[in-house]
């Protein structure tokens, strides 16, 4: 699973940065993307465990923040993939 989600952020990643621009992201949504109900919870616990351990091994960085839902006016969580390394460092 780790390893797909690292793939999907990639290419996300890689497609938006040709126009300088950031991938923003709900944790239903890639869970969705990575093929679970939208609807599970758990899941998304799941997907919050892929990229905190991708974010602790310097493979992806990213930034959460809350965007205004245009139809309600709440607060909803968001993702900004700010960046995804392609290489590893040799230690």
């Amino acid at each position: 699973q780790t390893i797909r989600v690292y793939l999907y952020l990639l290419n996300k990643y890689e497609w938006k940065k040709e126009s300088n621009s950031y991938y923003v992201f709900t944790l239903t949504e890639l869970s969705g993307a990575m093929g679970y109900a939208s609807s599970s919870g758990r899941q998304d616990a799941n997907i919050r465990i892929v990229l905190e351990h991708l974010r602790r091994t310097d493979m992806i960085n990213y930034e959460e923040f809350y965007e205004k839902n245009e139809l309600t006016g709440k607060p909803v969580p968001r993702i900004r993939l700010l960046s995804v390394t392609r290489e590893l460092k040799k230690s």
